[in-house]
Parts: C-alpha cells; structure tokens; sequence
C-alpha cells in the first residue's frame, strides 16, 4: 500500500517521523515493515531515522564528590547505536567530540569538563601579551598521551613577569617534561631538549617544528611503571593554575587571630606522609583544615588511597570542589586509576562524618600552625578515637610538652596528647606558603600500650610515695 507525504515544507519528508499520521493508510504491520527496511538501509549509509531523541549523558565519570574514579573516561560508551558518526567519531579531539553531541542533541550542558590553559587566559586577556613578538597570538594543541586527548595552550605570556598571573607557556613546558619523564621511550632524547631551547630563544619557526615532532612521539608513547608516583604534583598543580590562581585574592579575605585562616602545605611534606605512613590503595587518608583539597587530591592520585577532607571555611571549600573535579579529569586523561576523594565543608570538631573518618583513619594532617590551644587540645581530644599505630602529621605537638623525656605526673596524666610518640622533623624551604623559610613539623604515633606502661608507672610511684609518707608519718613521736 502506498502513503502520502506531509505537504509541511518545513519538514523534513525522509524522515519517517515526520510523515503526517492523518494521511498514512498504512497499517500498524506495514509501518512496522517500513520502518525496520529504512533502518537497515540508515545503518548502511550512516544517515539517523527518526527523530534524535533529547538524551542525558551519565555525568559520575565526571563528577569528583564521592565519587571511586577506577578507570579512565569512556566517550564511546554512550553513543547512539545507530549512528554511524558517533561510533566512527576520533574523541582525540574532545571539543570536536562535544561538538558531535550537540548536533544530535544530547544534552552536555551537565557535564564537568576540563578547563583548558585557552579558557584560563582568556578570561584575563588583557593581561598578557605575545610570547613570539613576530607574531600574533598562536594556539598550540598538546596531546596526552594514552588517552589522546589535546589541550589547547595559547602562547602568550604575563605582561607583568612579577605578578601571580598564570604563565600558559612556563606551565605547557612543565607538563611536556613531565610527560617526557614518564614515558617509555629511549628514543628522541634530543627532541626535547631542542623543543626547550626553541622556547627560550623565541624562535616560531623551530618552536612548532619540534612541537609537532613531540605529540607524534607522544601520540605512540606508553607509560613507565608507578608513573603515577611523578604525575600526582605536575596534575595537582595543572589543576591549581586553572581554579586556584584566577582566585586568590578570594582566599586572602580571612580574620587574623582566628582559627580560620588559610594556607597551603604545598611540597614535601606530602612525600614524607606517603613514605612514613606507608599509604597504599588500602589506606585511608583524612586532612582537618583541607582548604582547597590540594592534599587530599595528591594522596589520591599519588598514593591511590582513599582520602577525606574538612574545611570549614565557605570560600576555599568552594574551590576545593572544583580542584577536586578538575585533578581527577587531568588524571583521567593520563589514564591513572585514583582513590576515592571527599572533601566536605563542616566543623572539624562537632561533625559525625569526621569521627567516623578519624576511627578508620591511618594517616592524618593537621595544619594547626595558627590554632589557639583550646583547638589544639579539643583535636587531640578528637584523635584518640585512632587505630593503634596511625600517624598524625602536625605543625604543632599536640602533646602536653614537647620532648616528651619527662615522665607522667598528676597534673599530666590525662592530657589527651599522651597516647602518642611525638618526633620532630624540619621541613625545607618553600613547603608551605605563608613562608619561603624552613620550620618544624611533627609525626605523632598512636602507642596506646606505651600509654598504658606510662600510667602504671605513674601508679608504682605514686603507691611508693603514699607507703613513705605513711611510715614517716607513723614514726613521729
């Protein structure tokens, strides 16, 4: 049987959707026959029948609140079946691939996506000028390896080189030598160091000859082993420059003399929490004070443990969620498995989730640089609820005093610091931010059996005091 054509001229008429239902004498069997012999015939030649449905891309991929990242995004997973462009589709080129989504209208506008070294200049343009001086401002797409993915970098620098603002092209260096350090290639062991001296001598010509030369090497380059053990500061700092930067002058609007004033672990220490506290993707990792999350980030990424953090400052826990977001797509993109992460914006010592994280807790940070005493004292309260032999990293003993070469007395005895064993380290400069010296931080073990031989000895010696005041007492006339 045959049918008619809507006369709609602002229709499309090949397709079957938009038949007009009044003028079809087909039956529901022949529509069914008809329907299925186009579909077969569209699967062929790469042309959709029927009306692209409005679709919602899963978004837990993307996603960094409480969220397990184990694997690296999948932008095929949720392709149309029957579109042949989708399943064709290089998703090297991740915007061209958004792109795609749109014009078969799936809705992106829910997805959390990279923010690109372009995005951040440009939003602040008129702060930079030309790096190459013979030239207007170039765009250079850097490939990841693995994955494939390209970032887009524009080649432009501060016009104040004493300023804060991001350097686009000092960060697509620090990412290229960090990725060459990783890779697994004996070859090419000039290319780079021709493609940095391109870069300090300004030369265009050279600069994406040798450029173009290092993304085929890393279009083919594979991983070495525990490379995620060198990536875990190069992504945390790729993520700073892109959500912390922009700012921080938010993060500089606290109260002094208060607990709530910000700054940042920002080197070493961290290494020394992973090797001392022995972290594994076992672990558990828990930081009071996280601020921006960059901590909890790292020992995620870096040591693949579990991680949680509290701030209970609004600003700097706003950010961390987006630092937090931004860390595990950058890893994501390098293909590394991380840990679970959750940052949450509370007070450290009247939250339940706290405790509950404190008593699985292995490692803990404590940036109590600045805390007032009843802080300090209220936290070692707090940290007894830890496991034999966890670990507590403090600027600041939480001990009664510091060393502890002094034996238990009355006074002391129930000072909730006592159950650890407290030894001072010096960390080098440029660890922390508020300043460029070095200074002291302390690693507190939980020894609750060393805790329990203090008191008994405290006990013996307080019986052999009463038994001697008692028979000096009895021998007076």
């Amino acid at each position: 049987m045959d049918y008619y054509r809507s006369a709609d001229s602002t229709k499309d008429s090949s397709q079957p959707y938009y038949r007009d239902r009044l003028t079809d004498a087909r039956t529901p069997q022949e529509k069914r026959r008809d329907y299925m012999r186009e579909k077969r015939k569209a699967n062929s030649t790469g042309r959709q029948v029927g009306r692209p449905s409005k679709q919602t891309i899963p978004t837990q991929v993307w996603r960094a609140k409480s969220v397990n990242a184990q694997d690296p995004p999948d932008f095929t997973s949720t392709m149309s079946t029957n579109t042949a462009e989708f399943l064709n589709h290089n998703p090297a080129n991740f915007f061209n691939l958004l792109d795609v989504l749109k014009k078969y209208r799936y809705n992106v506008n829910s997805l959390i996506l990279p923010i690109s070294s372009r995005e951040v200049v440009e939003d602040n343009i008129n702060a930079y000028k030309n790096y190459f001086s013979d030239t207007s401002s170039v765009v250079v797409s850097l490939i990841y390896p693995v994955s494939l993915l390209e970032e887009r970098f524009l080649l432009l620098e501060p016009r104040d080189p004493r300023s804060l603002t991001y350097n686009p092209v000092a960060d697509l260096v620090s990412i290229v030598k960090d990725l060459y350090y990783v890779s697994k290639s004996e070859e090419n062991t000039g290319l780079l160091q021709s493609w940095i001296e391109a870069v300090d001598e300004k030369d265009l010509a050279k600069f994406n000859q040798t450029f173009t030369n290092i993304n085929t090497f890393f279009r083919h380059a594979h991983y070495r082993q525990n490379h995620h053990e060198h990536l875990g500061n190069s992504l945390c700092q790729q993520a700073y420059y892109r959500v912390i930067t922009p700012n921080l002058k938010q993060l500089a609007k606290y109260r002094m003399g208060t607990d709530a004033v910000y700054g940042e672990i920002v080197a070493n220490i961290p290494d020394v929490m992973i090797r001392e506290g022995r972290l594994t993707e076992t672990s558990h990792f828990v930081d009071m004070g996280s601020g921006i999350g960059n901590i909890v980030c790292l020992m995620s990424i870096q040591a693949r443990c579990s991680s949680f953090g509290v701030e209970m400052m609004a600003q700097p826990a706003a950010l961390a969620e987006k630092f937090a977001q931004q860390s595990m797509l950058r890893a994501q993109g390098c293909g590394l498995r991380i840990g679970k992460m959750q940052l949450v914006e509370a007070d450290m010592l009247e939250s339940e989730l706290v405790k509950e994280n404190i008593a699985a807790a292995d490692v803990v940070l404590v940036s109590n640089r600045l805390f007032s005493a009843a802080t300090n004292l209220s936290i070692a309260h707090l940290l007894n609820n830890l496991k034999d032999g966890a670990k507590v990293f403090t600027l600041m003993p939480l001990t009664y005093r510091f060393p502890m070469d002094r034996p238990l007395t009355e006074r002391t005895r129930d000072h909730p610091g006592n159950i650890f064993r407290v030894a001072e380290r010096i960390y080098p400069r440029g660890s922390v931010s508020w300043s460029d010296a070095e200074g002291p931080y302390y690693i507190h073990v939980v020894d609750k059996a060393w805790h329990d031989i203090r008191i008994a000895e405290l006990h013996a010696k307080t019986r052999r005091v009463n038994t001697r005041t008692c028979r000096d007492s009895r021998a007076l006339p």
